[in-house]
């Protein structure tokens, strides 16, 4: 059971990046602080809302975003994003329901922070200030693909 579970996770994560261009993919992984621009790059093309060949166009993506409270008002896209927007923005994106007071404050940072500490994603000590690297929003996204995922 849980081998197929891991094989269809394997298998989602496998055609989310395939989906994306392997420069714009490499340079997120080789970050060592993750902007709004590559934040908005994984959560466009896991929506859907870009395409890889719309990627240089990142900053009205951004903007997108920005819009439907996803990331701060008046970011841009070379800003660095903290965990808490990174987790806020990527707990939104994958519709994750969380407790009540995620609920009741729309996936706030704290908040989302906190749901992700519950589901195993994120330690204890992580903090909404801390930074983010490439490497952990993917690995952030791809657990919460995997925990959207329906059981058998």
């Amino acid at each position: 059971m849980k081998k197929c579970i891991m094989a269809i996770m394997f298998s989602l994560f496998s055609a989310l990046t395939f989906a994306q261009s392997s420069q714009a993919l490499s340079d997120i992984l080789d970050s060592e602080r993750l902007t709004y621009g590559q934040l908005a790059y994984l959560i466009g093309t896991y929506k859907e809302i870009i395409k890889d060949e719309e990627s240089n166009d990142i900053d009205a993506t951004v903007k997108a975003l920005s819009n439907i409270d996803f990331f701060p008002k008046d970011v841009k896209s070379t800003d660095y994003a903290t965990l808490g927007t990174t987790a806020m923005a990527l707990t939104k994106a994958a519709r994750i329901r969380g407790g009540v007071f995620y609920r009741l404050t729309y996936g706030s940072q704290r908040y989302a922070i906190r749901e992700l500490k519950a589901l195993g994603v994120l330690p204890a000590s992580a903090d909404t200030s801390n930074s983010v690297n490439g490497r952990e929003a993917i690995g952030i996204l791809y657990s919460l693909i995997a925990e959207d995922e329906p059981e058998e």
